[in-house]
């Protein structure tokens, strides 16, 4: 089974859907979490822990459920959540200015829900492939 790299998965577009939704281009939003210009270009559903909690610390407001799993509200102000901090004021790179957003245990427990799902649909997909397989 081939892919295309250029496909936008759907954590590529719920990301790019913020980077809107913040007045940034893909380019600024790359930039402010220590990535390459390109970066959200390459997003695919595998994203590293690591970028996850970057963002998480440069974007409190921003929902880690909804970012990975698509559930609820985009921004946690949306659900009557006051997140502390904004991005325009944390600092990249020098360990100062960041600002909490989810801990560190719930971004585990997304990220593993993440995984099970992409395992789940996984094993639909090659269900699916045995059918087209045993066609005439």
């Amino acid at each position: 089974m081939s892919t295309d790299k250029n496909k936008k998965t759907e954590l590529r577009i719920r990301v790019e859907e913020f980077i809107t939704r913040m007045g940034l281009n893909n380019s600024q939003f790359s930039i402010s979490i220590g990535c390459h210009p390109t970066y959200v270009g390459s997003i695919d559903e595998n994203m590293k822990t690591d970028t996850i909690k970057t963002i998480n610390r440069i974007y409190p407001d921003l929902s880690i459920e909804w970012l990975l799993l698509g559930t609820g509200s985009m921004l946690k102000s949306d659900e009557g959540v006051t997140a502390v901090g904004d991005a325009a004021n944390a600092q990249h790179g020098d360990g100062n200015t960041y600002h909490n957003g989810a801990d560190a245990a719930t971004i585990d427990r997304l990220i593993g829900e993440m995984a099970e799902q992409r395992k789940q649909y996984s094993q639909q997909i090659d269900r699916l492939l045995t059918l087209l397989e045993r066609r005439p």
